[in-house]
């Protein structure tokens, strides 16, 4: 009995060997649909222009904007007229650090960053020139924006954007203490997400 169980698998081995499996091969995959995406307009649009970009209102931009203030700082400020390409503004007086700080809500980074080097255009070179922010005048690239230290006769100020939330602020400091200003720059946000 036993040699003919080992017979059988012998025979079973053999025929494995020879190609008389019988596994069957997968068929090729089915390829997926073509996606498609419309060229034109498929609705209505509240702008004459379908690439333009859409702001929100005044309101909205004000209160995106008010979000952005470091809370402590948010009952010493009030709105602002905008300027330029800035679709909100707040002006505040903390209460110690800087004398005064503006906050400029821009719809997108190139609005943001173009009204920042027009700002530092208006600022004599002499003015940004010496051992950098919490010292004296200068500019530096931040992770995420950038920032210049400038004279103002006297007085010292600090310009900064976020990239991450489209805000330009600048505070100053009438007497002159750059490091009074760095410490206060370094809480003063914007606060982002």
């Amino acid at each position: 009995m036993r040699g003919l169980a080992v017979l059988g698998a012998a025979a079973l081995l053999l025929l494995g060997c020879a190609g008389g499996t019988t596994e069957e091969t997968a068929p090729p995959p089915t390829p997926l649909p073509s996606l498609r995406t419309p060229t034109v307009s498929t609705g209505p649009t509240d702008s004459p222009d379908a690439g333009a970009r859409l702001t929100p209102d005044p309101e909205s931009a004000y209160q995106q904007l008010l979000a952005s203030v470091p809370f402590d700082l948010t009952s010493r400020c009030e709105r602002g007229e905008r300027a330029g390409t800035a679709i909100a503004r707040l002006d505040c007086d903390p209460a110690s650090g800087a004398d005064r700080v503006t906050y400029l809500l821009f719809d997108a980074q190139d609005a943001m960053t173009t009204a920042y080097r027009a700002r530092l255009d208006r600022i004599p070179a002499a003015d940004l020139e010496g051992p950098g922010c919490g010292k004296g005048p200068g500019t530096e690239r931040l992770k995420n924006g950038r920032k210049a230290c400038y004279a103002d006769g006297s007085a010292a100020s600090v310009l900064w954007t976020n990239d991450l939330v489209y805000v330009l602020a600048d505070a100053t400091r009438q007497d002159g203490d750059w490091a009074a200003l760095e410490r206060f720059w370094g809480d003063a946000g914007p606060v982002t997400p």
